[in-house]
C-alpha cells in the first residue's frame, strides 16, 4: 500500500511498503529509472532509496506545471513523441501516460510518477499501474502492461489537447474493454494490432492529420 505522498520545496516524495511492489524484478526497474533520469531530459532527476522499516523512498524533481503557447504544440508533442521513442528503444515501460504525468514545464513535456513496480498491492488488491480506461485490450485480457498501453496513453493525451472527446466516460469504456472491445479501434478508428505497430510519430499524425 502507498503509505505517503508529500511535497517538499524541490521535490516530490512517496513512500513504498516493499512488500506491496509485486513485480519480481522491481529492484532492476528502480535502478533502470535513475539511470534514465539522469540521461534522458524526458525524466526529471530521480531516486530511490531503501529505509528503516522495509519501505522504499521515490524522490523526484518537483516541477511547475505550465501552459504551451497553442500554436507551439505541435511542435512540443512532436519533440514529446521522439522521446517516448527513445525511451521505448531502452525497452523501459511507464504504464500510466496520461495527462496528469505528463507535465509542461515551460520549455518541454516531462515525463513523471514512475512507479517502482508495474503490479502493487492496494488496499490487499493486486493492482495494475495505470488509470483506467487507457489500457491497450491485449494488456487487459493478459492482465500485464507493455508498451502498448504506453502508447494508448499518450494517443489520448494528445487528443485531449489537440481534438477533444466531447462526454468521455472512463467507466463506461472500462465496461467496454473488460466486455472485450478496443478503446483504440473506437477512437482512433484503426486495428488495435496496426495501432500497436505504429511508432510515437505516427500515432501523433493520426491526430495531426485530421
Amino acid at each position: 500500500m502507498l503509505q505517503s505522498k508529500r511535497f517538499t520545496a524541490d521535490l516530490f516524495i512517496k513512500l513504498y511498503n516493499t512488500e506491496d511492489l509485486l513485480d519480481p524484478g522491481w529492484e532492476a526497474r528502480v535502478e533502470v529509472i535513475e539511470r534514465l533520469s539522469s540521461s534522458h531530459e524526458l525524466i526529471p532527476l530521480t531516486s530511490f532509496e531503501l529505509c528503516d522499516g522495509g519501505q522504499l523512498c521515490y524522490r523526484q524533481q518537483r516541477l511547475k506545471r505550465m501552459q504551451p503557447d497553442l500554436a507551439s504544440l505541435p511542435a512540443y508533442l512532436k519533440r514529446l513523441a521522439e522521446e517516448l521513442e527513445c525511451l521505448t528503444d531502452t525497452a523501459f515501460i511507464h504504464g500510466d501516460i496520461n495527462f496528469k504525468n505528463l507535465l509542461f514545464d515551460g520549455t518541454d513535456y516531462r515525463l513523471i510518477d514512475l512507479e517502482p513496480s508495474l503490479r502493487q498491492r492496494r488496499k490487499g488488491r493486486k493492482t495494475l499501474m495505470y488509470t483506467p480506461p487507457y489500457i491497450a485490450l491485449g494488456d487487459f485480457q493478459y492482465d500485464h502492461l507493455t508498451t502498448s498501453t504506453d502508447k494508448v496513453g499518450f494517443y489520448f493525451f494528445c487528443r485531449r489537447l489537440l481534438n477533444p472527446i466531447a462526454q468521455f466516460s472512463p467507466l463506461f469504456e472500462m465496461q467496454r474493454i473488460a466486455s472485450g472491445h478496443s478503446i483504440v479501434e473506437r477512437f482512433a478508428g484503426i486495428s488495435e494490432d496496426v495501432f500497436n505497430s505504429l511508432n510515437y510519430s505516427s500515432i501523433l499524425n493520426l491526430l495531426l492529420d485530421l
